[in-house]
């Protein structure tokens, strides 16, 4: 004879698998993979963040930053996420070489960078125009135990 299972043990089963399929979906996101050239640079990163501002004829400024942040795969096959500040994560198209570009739409930013090797990088940010502007400028070192 057949036994047939009660509908609170079916729906606690259920419950479960869907647990463990969204967790396995999650881990996939940021695995490492060797087939991947952005794989060398995912990881935790130690970033200096040099802040600066300026307006003609008033004032200016720099605020220096130490962040520990984080490199992800981005949302496309080219690209890497970047968080270097508590703000939300910068993405890049990053080539296989390392370089990094951003598609900036206001004619008076600039974005720019590159990964030396697979432990350091430096970008810059900023923008400007009559008479004022700002940036960052940030250099990275990952983390020792982060090193592919």
């Amino acid at each position: 004879m057949m036994k047939v299972m009660k509908p609170q043990h079916f729906f606690r089963y259920l419950a479960i698998v869907a647990v463990l399929f969204t967790a396995c979906e999650k881990d996939k996101e940021n695995k490492l993979d060797d087939k991947d050239y952005r794989s060398q640079w995912v990881g935790e990163w130690d970033f200096v963040v040099e802040k600066y501002w300026y307006i003609y004829d008033e004032s200016s400024g720099c605020d220096t930053l130490y962040y520990l942040g984080q490199i992800r795969f981005g949302d496309a096959a080219n690209k890497v996420s970047i968080k270097y500040l508590e703000t939300a994560p910068i993405l890049w198209q990053v080539d296989e070489f390392g370089k990094l570009y951003r598609y900036c739409e206001d004619p008076h930013e600039y974005a720019e960078g590159q990964f030396e090797g697979n432990n350091q990088v430096h970008f810059e940010r900023g923008y400007g125009a009559m008479g004022g502007g700002g940036g960052v400028i940030v250099d990275g070192i990952k983390k020792e135990g982060d090193k592919k």
